[in-house]
């Protein structure tokens, strides 16, 4: 099964709406991971695994550096 890059991107995006009915920053990442993934399928030939494992590390990554910059704020004991 082969995935069109742009099936990707349209699906990044589509997370990225989805982000706007809730209050987090966490599906936005998972969006431009998708995009990004998208946007190297455009280029580089990439098997269906391939595809998926890189929307993971890119998804896991994005996380990761999100709450690494941007900590949660202490509150008050």
């Amino acid at each position: 099964m082969n995935i069109p890059w742009w099936y990707w991107v349209v699906g990044g995006f589509a997370l990225m709406l989805v982000e706007l009915l809730g209050p987090t920053f966490f599906i936005l990442w998972f969006g431009i991971a998708a995009c990004l993934v998208g946007a190297v399928k455009a280029f580089v030939h990439l098997t269906l695994a391939q595809e998926f494992g890189l929307w993971s590390a890119l998804s896991a990554v994005l996380v990761a550096l999100w709450f690494w910059l941007f900590p949660a704020p202490q509150r008050p004991r």
